[in-house]
């Protein structure tokens, strides 16, 4: 199947959905097997992370590897490896292991970049040996020095999302035992010491490949009208669908209440994965672009369809508006206390 007669099959719970579809694209195109794309942007400059196998000579070594691409002129340049500062070791890898899902933040008050990504042990699908491994920045992503793996524990670590709030960052990964449980570790701004032990995050039903935002609260002159809202974009167990959750905690997520259903895209038949949120617009009007590794191959593999060619990254517009609350109770009062008083004078 062609990717453009793939795309006719998708978008089909979209109208279930808060979140309006407005626009759809392809960002880019592979040779072989690339996703887990991560969009930021730093002293001007909109950068994408994305991995896999960027050709097919790449492919049949087995080498995941994890490359970055420029948005440049409307459209994104063709990615290359990430380049590292390590003595010894290959632009793009990391030796004895496949690297991929990356995820970036920016150290508060800082132009340094943080990056996390799963490290697997090559040549081995146990996810209970999945490791997350720890890199900076420090020129804006032009080059990167890697830590290790900073991030390990029983049962294994895998496909890292982080976000900073405050002076703390969190980051969310997967375990690799039965039913892929979703855990939270809060990290000091250095981004390694753990402050404190890790939290099991619930979600309504399995996911994989997460990706964790945080929407800003909104304001009305000068008071705040709402809180923080962490937003949650997975996939659903099939990998054919790409989901959305939200919570205030930060722990406890739940399909939004202003949603129908949580499922934002529908691949129909397609793998649509990893999925990752930009942000275009947060205040009343919630306008977003989600990006996504997309397969339109269809390999069956033993007589079952097998996501194994992720052949573009997909970037699809949303808008939603989020209404503004009712005044509390305290407004009201402070609104009309004076017309009260007023009544009461007149009563004298």
């Amino acid at each position: 199947m062609s990717l453009a007669a793939a795309m006719g099959t998708l978008a089909l719970a979209t109208s279930a959905q808060a979140a309006v579809l407005t626009n759809t694209q392809t960002s880019l195109v592979f040779e072989n097997n690339v996703y887990s794309p991560e969009i930021f942007e730093i002293a001007g400059r909109k950068r994408m992370l994305t991995g896999g196998w960027l050709t097919n000579s790449i492919a049949a070594a087995g080498r995941d590897q994890i490359y970055i691409s420029d948005y440049n002129g409307g459209q994104w340049t063709t990615p290359t490896a990430i380049r590292w500062t390590n003595s010894g070791y290959v632009d793009g890898e990391i030796a004895g292991y496949q690297i991929n899902d990356p995820t970036v933040v920016q150290v508060p008050n800082s132009s340094e970049l943080y990056m996390y990504y799963t490290g697997n042990p090559a040549g081995n699908m146990d996810f209970t040996r999945h490791v997350v491994g720890f890199a900076k920045s420090t020129d804006n992503g032009g080059t990167w020095t890697d830590f290790g793996f900073t991030l390990q524990a029983p049962g294994g670590v895998w496909s890292p999302t982080a976000v900073v709030e405050g002076n703390k960052i969190f980051v969310y990964y997967h375990g690799g035992s039965a039913g892929i449980p979703l855990y939270r570790q809060e990290l000091a701004l250095d981004g390694i010491t753990e402050l404190t032990p890790r939290s099991l995050v619930t979600t309504p039903s399995a996911i994989s490949n997460l990706d964790i935002s945080i929407i800003n609260p909104m304001s009305e002159g000068g008071n705040l009208i709402n809180r923080n809202q962490y937003v949650l974009l997975a996939n659903s167990a099939d990998l054919h669908q790409i989901l959305r959750y939200t919570s205030l905690d930060g722990i406890n997520f739940n399909v939004d209440p202003l949603d129908n259903t949580a499922v934002l895209i529908e691949g129909g038949p397609n793998y649509v994965v990893t999925p990752h949120v930009e942000y275009l617009s947060q205040g009343e009007l919630l306008e977003y672009n989600v990006y996504f590794g997309f397969d339109s191959t269809l390999q069956i593999v033993n007589g079952t369809p097998a996501p194994l060619n992720f052949d573009s990254i997909q970037n699809w517009t949303f808008q939603q508006t989020r209404p503004v609350p009712e005044p509390s109770s305290f407004i009201l009062l402070a609104l009309t206390a004076p017309l009260l008083l007023l009544i009461r004078k007149r009563k004298i």
